[in-house]
């Protein structure tokens, strides 16, 4: 079986929610192609599902070391290390995420709440405030810029 084939049955095992499946055809192709920044990206996300983050984070990592430019992989190693309480990393994970892809709410969002809890306010507002500048319907950053902004008046 060659190479773009295993890749596309991962990729449509990922999707039939068969996680198990797709991350075997993922590491057969990361066998065969080390380097290959999607099938790296993709094993990422799903043992990040999965609830594996230790062994997710590697993967993001190696998409990076290939391609530095992919903000998604930034964005992922942010949640990772938001959800694992590394605030500090966090922050510069989806900063340098932001840098590359300053148009995406939900990327301002994530480093707003990690500045949040390194307890830099003022710049968790301004990137909720752009959040919802970019797009007026997230709720979840609306949300989060009223709470933020109800804080900061106490």
């Amino acid at each position: 079986m060659d190479l773009t084939t295993r890749m596309n049955l991962a990729i449509i095992f990922s999707k039939q929610g068969n996680a198990p499946k797709a991350m075997d055809y993922f590491s057969e192709v990361l066998e065969i192609d080390p380097d290959n920044e999607n099938a790296h990206y993709n094993l990422g996300i799903s043992l990040a599902n999965q609830g594996k983050i230790e062994e997710a984070f590697p993967h993001f990592s190696e998409v990076l070391r290939i391609n530095p430019k992919n903000a998604l992989s930034y964005s992922n190693l942010g949640l990772i290390s938001l959800q694992s309480g590394g605030f500090a990393d966090a922050v510069r994970y989806f900063s340098k995420a932001s840098e590359i892809n300053p148009t995406s709410a939900e990327i301002h969002n994530n480093l707003a709440i990690s500045l949040a809890n390194t307890g830099k306010m003022n710049d968790a507002n301004q990137h909720f405030k752009e959040a919802v500048r970019l797009d007026p319907g997230y709720k979840d950053a609306q949300d989060n810029l009223q709470k933020a902004l109800a804080k900061g008046t106490k």
